[in-house]
């Protein structure tokens, strides 16, 4: 299995730069701990960096949907051909939180809120080519800031081909109690930004173990992160 993430730098979006880069360095720290190879660990991006020997793949990217930057990433790596096995396509801020084997899908899977697929955690097979590729051309086509419409409008011409994957697989703060309370447990991918602390208070009880935890503490330790034991943390 690929674990693929995007990294889009634009002049217009650069003032996010120190910050993304603080959450994919984090990233990649998190993936190696989990047991992901260099070569499976790959960032498409248009902004040149290393860290940890991960492997970093240079692009051109989109400069007007800042959402849809993984579509875009995702079909740059179909054209090139370089996607031929399961692979998971997250955002930066999308973090597994323990040891995972893929879920079963069909050609394409994400998790549904609010009534549509997020593309923030979507598990593809190298048959989904065309799904992708599609959603890439909605989004040039409308110019559209946002994936998601997107998705929605390209996933749903293809419906019988799209698994709607338990939410343990993207839990985020938006309806949390209900997406967590939903999730296969332990709960297998976090969404968030681990800068705030109202996050920490959120996510804490629900992320297994300590590696991710770390992890946070390392590169956001005002936000007071900590592996106590009695804040749980046993992905309930």
């Amino acid at each position: 299995m690929l674990n693929v993430m995007v990294l889009n730098i634009q002049p217009k979006w650069e003032k996010s730069l120190r910050w993304l880069m603080k959450e994919v360095e984090a990233q990649i720290e998190n993936s190696m701990a989990m047991g992901w190879s260099k070569e499976k660990l790959l960032i498409v991006t248009n902004h040149p960096f290393e860290h940890e020997g991960a492997t970093i793949l240079l692009r051109d990217l989109n400069d007007f949907c800042p959402t849809g930057s993984k579509t875009f990433g995702a079909e740059i790596l179909f054209k090139e051909g370089l996607i031929t096995e399961t692979t998971w396509l997250h955002d930066t801020d999308c973090w597994q939180t323990m040891l995972f084997d893929p879920p079963e899908f069909l050609d394409a899977g994400a998790v549904r809120y609010i009534g549509r697929f997020n593309g923030g955690s979507i598990f593809l097979k190298p048959s989904a080519v065309d799904i992708v590729i599609e959603t890439a051309d909605k989004i040039r086509e409308t110019q559209s800031r946002k994936e998601e419409p997107c998705i929605r409008k390209v996933w749903g011409q293809h419906k019988d081909r799209i698994t709607r994957l338990n939410s343990t697989w993207n839990v985020g703060s938006n309806k949390f109690e209900r997406r967590r309370r939903e999730a296969e447990k332990p709960i297998r991918v976090v969404h968030l930004h681990p800068d705030k602390k109202r996050m920490r208070r959120k996510f804490m009880p629900v992320i297994p173990g300590t590696n991710l935890k770390e992890i946070f503490m390392k590169h956001w330790p005002e936000a007071g992160w900590s592996t106590q034991t009695d804040f749980g943390g046993d992905g309930l």
